[in-house]
């Protein structure tokens, strides 16, 4: 996804496949252009020919070269790092898993809804709360404009239901851990007011 990660527009995401027979099911042909058997690449895209988008992909890599977006995707990566390692000094956070790329993925759990899970106590009720409290906390964030963390959700086998999970994306390379304190002071913040309505 060339949005994400080389900062281009996201029509500029492309889809690389292993063999070239692979992309043959993608065809798409019709009788006046993009023949089935035709050289032309056209039939492979929603287009129906090269987009001119191309252009963004190959002016930002012979801008940036191997090198420089080698710098970019690595440095991403570095910081997803750095807030894995700033998360896990927060009790009342769960990690999804430690990051490969730049996305972190991180919930909050108060200590009393833990509890209740742990002694299986009200416990559909209580992962409800989780769910609704990491939302509520992303939402009033979103609004304030202050940070933007998103949210997803993601099946968890262990209690066989889908679970709200904060995503954090790293892709502004002047990110400092500063930063990742503040925002996490602030969805602490958030957290706290929230959890006083409860």
């Amino acid at each position: 996804c060339g949005h994400k990660q080389l900062y281009i527009p996201i029509g500029c995401s492309m889809a690389l496949f292993r063999s070239a027979e692979f992309a043959c099911f993608s065809e798409n042909n019709t009788n006046y252009q993009a023949r089935k058997g035709s050289p032309d690449l056209g039939k492979f895209t929603l287009e129906g020919t090269r987009p001119f988008s191309a252009w963004f992909l190959h002016a930002a890599i012979q801008m940036h070269g191997q090198a420089g977006y080698s710098e970019v995707l690595d440095g991403n990566v570095k910081l997803a790092n750095t807030f894995h390692d700033l998360l896990q000094t927060h009790s009342s956070v769960e990690i999804y898993s430690k990051p490969d790329l730049n996305i972190m993925l991180y919930r909050f759990i108060p200590s009393h809804l833990r509890d209740l899970i742990q002694q299986g106590i009200h416990k559909e009720k209580a992962l409800d709360e989780i769910n609704l409290l990491n939302e509520q906390l992303q939402q009033q964030q979103f609004s304030e404009g202050r940070f933007f963390v998103s949210f997803t959700k993601v099946f968890d086998s262990k209690f066989g239901r889908d679970m709200v999970w904060l995503r954090a994306v790293f892709m502004n390379p002047f990110t400092t851990q500063e930063d990742m304190q503040d925002l996490l002071q602030d969805q602490q913040r958030i957290l706290h007011s929230i959890l006083q309505v409860y």
